[in-house]
């Protein structure tokens, strides 16, 4: 066997090409049915020499090469491959803060997430990435706090993305109300401008 070489990895779908040859001291170069290749996981291949395969299953293969000469002797060399299950992008999640979760402008919003990926595991927070339709980019990370949101309705995105680059993503909606405006009180003593001596004087805060 001169290809693929010994302990290649391919993805599933990928197009992997066997190729050998044999010789023998009466028949010479052995050609067509007289090479014929097999699979442990998927059994017969076909024969000759080169086989394109798109159909090998994801697993470790030890692949086998046998040539068989007129006479009915028989020799084999054999390689090992693997192959890989195709990318598949990650699954996310957004675990706070509950959905329809409202604030008043200028509240510390904690958002907290996380990501898993078939092939990749669980996300590093490098590979999450928080946004907002009202404010862009909100940062990265497994948890943010965000005091700046303006105010209206938020559609929250997390973000991501796996080693291969494919990417998911989970989306929330918060709103941010505004801050009532505290205004100082207006204090009005209402009170007679002067009085006698000894009778009881009146003074009255109602107005304010």
């Amino acid at each position: 066997i001169t290809g693929p070489a010994n302990n290649a990895t391919f993805t599933a779908g990928a197009t992997v090409t066997l190729i050998g040859n044999a010789t023998d001291p009466e028949d010479g170069a052995l050609t067509g049915a007289a090479l014929a290749w097999s699979s442990s996981r998927d059994g017969a291949l076909g024969t000759g020499s080169p086989q394109a395969l798109t159909t090998l299953s994801v697993g470790v293969h030890l692949i086998t090469l046998l040539a068989t000469d007129s006479g009915g002797a028989s020799d084999s060399d054999q390689r090992t491959i693997t192959i890989l299950a195709a990318n598949t992008a990650p699954a996310v999640t957004i675990t706070a803060p509950p959905p329809g979760s409202s604030y008043l402008a200028g509240t510390a919003v904690t958002f907290t997430g996380s990501g898993s990926d078939p092939q990749d595991g669980a996300l590093p927070g490098s590979s999450l990435t928080w946004s907002s339709n009202l404010n862009g980019s909100l940062g990265s990370g497994l948890s943010i706090t965000v005091s700046s949101l303006a105010v209206g309705t938020h559609t929250i995105t997390l973000t991501g993305v796996d080693s291969g680059g494919l990417s998911g993503s989970a989306s929330r909606t918060v709103t941010i109300n505004a801050a009532p405006v505290n205004l100082p009180p207006n204090a009005i003593l209402s009170a007679p401008n002067s009085g006698d001596t000894g009778v009881t004087l009146s003074f009255s805060g109602s107005s304010s």
